[in-house]
């Protein structure tokens, strides 16, 4: 079950750094990367926030309804520890969060191990 927590801890700060690095995009353009505001960054912000979902619902396919309710608050730990991370860090979990988020829902669907 260390496994899981990982990867939904990790889910959940991708997570938590898009919704982040979204905020300080609109707040103050000049603390921005280019990237993000930019088709790369927009598309990481989309895939952050959808591979914990499809991650979630597939733990409800594998196990069970309650276990996909751990898996959730998982996340939600994650997005909450991103908060207190500094914004760079946050955008740099941003840049690399569709090869991590990619290859966790392959682990979890079966595809590889890691």
């Amino acid at each position: 079950m260390v496994f899981y927590f990982f990867v939904f801890f990790t889910f959940g700060l991708i997570g938590g750094s898009a919704v982040k690095a979204q905020k300080i995009s609109v707040s103050s353009i000049a603390d921005t990367p280019l990237w993000v505001t930019g088709g790369y960054g927009q598309l990481a912000i989309y895939i952050s926030g959808f591979t914990w979902l499809l991650g979630a619902v597939s733990i409800s396919f594998q196990y069970d309804f309650g276990w996909m309710l751990v898996s959730i608050a998982e996340v939600f730990l994650g997005a909450i520890v991103a908060t207190f991370m500094p914004a760079g860090l946050n955008f740099v979990l941003l840049l690399i969060a569709p090869f991590i988020s990619m290859t966790f829902l392959g682990a979890l669907w079966g595809f590889w191990y890691i």
